[in-house]
C-alpha cells in the first residue's frame, strides 16, 4: 500500500478476514478506500474513472493525509531516540 501512496496513486483494498485491526489502525490515520470484494474493487474503480473530479478530490486528500502520517512518524521516531 506504501508504495502506490508514495507513487501518487490511490490503493484500493479488499477487506479479507484478519484484517480487521489492520483497518482499524490505518483507518485512524489514512482515509482508505475499503472494497468487500474483487467485484466491488472493480465497481468502485469504474466509479472513479468515471468522475475524475471526485478522484482527485479524493486522491489529494489522502496523499495529504498520507504525509501527515509520515511526518507525525518522524516526530516520534525523534522522541522515542531523543533525537
Amino acid at each position: 500500500m506504501y508504495e502506490a501512496l508514495e507513487a501518487g496513486a490511490v490503493p484500493i483494498v479488499v477487506q479479507e478476514p484478519g484484517m480487521e485491526d489492520y483497518l482499524t489502525f490505518i483507518g485512524r490515520h489514512l482515509p482508505l478506500m475499503l472494497a468487500t470484494s474483487w467485484g466491488h474493487a472493480a465497481q468502485l474503480i469504474h466509479t472513479l474513472k468515471s468522475q475524475p473530479e471526485i478522484y482527485e478530490k479524493y486522491r489529494l486528500q489522502l496523499l495529504e493525509a498520507w504525509e501527515n502520517c509520515k511526518l507525525q512518524t518522524k516526530d516520534t521516531i525523534k522522541k522515542v531516540f531523543h533525537l
